[in-house]
């Protein structure tokens, strides 16, 4: 009786095991995380409440559309651009100035925001997104922070970029990586799992067959 539930419900375990392997794979918390839009306006305030889902150094920045930051302030953005000379001092510096505050269960965090060391100190995410970063703070798993963003440069001009207020962690050395090979591991040992239901089935069905000769 157990044997023969066993090959009947075998394919089916297999079969959840996989899907379940590559759900926890799947549900991993995303480095990246965009609060949406970020008005520029000087005296804007936007707060935030998140939870870390990794203990990194996460980067505080503003995401926005490549292109158009790039025609607005190449000396900044464009990495072609800023080797040029007139960008030593350029006719229209970076315009995005933001004064943070950071709490986490009434502990006031502030001081433990760095200043990023260059002011081009960007992120390039594929051709269309160019993340200026303003800021770093040390961040740990499932801790739940609060952060009061306040726009003080001369940024309006940059509504145009389509801003977005970001924290990112993927900057952190390996983790993205570490990331990736997670999905392939897991990509893998699931299409050999199911590959192990179906061959489970076959050999089921030609016991059921010869049982039933």
């Amino acid at each position: 009786m157990k044997t023969r539930l066993l090959r009947k419900l075998g394919p089916l375990g297999l079969i959840g095991l996989a899907v379940l392997l590559n759900l926890v794979v799947a549900l991993r918390p995303n480095p990246v995380i965009d609060f949406g839009p970020f008005d520029l306006t000087p005296g804007t305030t936007k707060q935030v409440t998140f939870q870390a889902g990794y203990t990194e150094t996460y980067a505080i920045g503003v995401r926005m559309n490549r292109e158009t930051a790039e025609r607005m302030y190449p000396c900044t953005v464009s990495v072609d651009a800023m080797q040029k000379a007139e960008c030593k001092t350029p006719a229209s510096p970076w315009p995005v100035v933001l004064a943070l505050k950071a709490s986490s269960n009434g502990r006031n965090l502030t001081g433990e925001i760095t200043p990023s060391t260059s002011l081009a100190g960007g992120q390039y995410e594929g051709a269309d997104t160019y993340t200026w970063v303003g800021a770093h703070i040390r961040l740990a798993t499932g801790e739940t922070y609060h952060l009061d963003v306040r726009s003080i440069g001369r940024a309006s001009s940059l509504q145009s970029a389509q801003p977005h207020l970001v924290i990112s962690a993927a900057g952190a050395p390996g983790l993205m990586e570490s990331n990736a090979i997670g999905q392939m591991i897991a990509l893998c040992a699931g299409i050999l799992l199911l590959a192990g239901a179906a061959i489970w089935a076959m050999i089921n069905e030609r016991w059921r067959r010869t049982a039933a000769a």
